[in-house]
């Protein structure tokens, strides 16, 4: 019973790939659209994102933070393929986000959670 309930938390903490190609996770939602990952807040706090193809995330050197400007609440960024890192034998988008959080009357960015979109 105990490894049953533990496996149902493990798959439910897992990204959520739909077949019709749409990501979500928490605020976030991510797609396909055009050649692109079009990513939209629902949440009520602004978001940093950053996305790379899912095989090369091993080889890129990133950490969060809050520049640029992040994504306000309500608004959809959309990212041409060609702009995101990527390796040659991608199949998926990684989209990692964050909001700011006040550290010692200090912004810095938050935790950082994930969603991966298929291409």
């Amino acid at each position: 019973m105990l490894s049953t309930v533990l496996c149902a938390l493990l798959l439910a903490g897992c990204s959520v790939v739909g077949d019709d190609e749409t990501s979500a996770s928490g605020p976030l939602r991510a797609e396909l659209v055009n050649e692109a990952v079009a990513v939209q807040n629902r949440g009520q706090d602004t978001v940093w994102t950053f996305m790379a193809g899912q095989h090369i995330l091993a080889r890129l050197d990133w950490r969060p933070s809050l520049d640029p400007d992040g994504l306000a609440p309500g608004s959809t960024r959309t990212v041409a393929l060609e702009k995101i890192p990527m390796g040659d034998d991608e199949d998926r988008v990684v989209v990692f986000w964050w909001s700011a959080r006040v550290n010692a009357g200090t912004r810095e960015p938050g935790e950082v959670s994930s969603l991966s979109v298929e291409i």
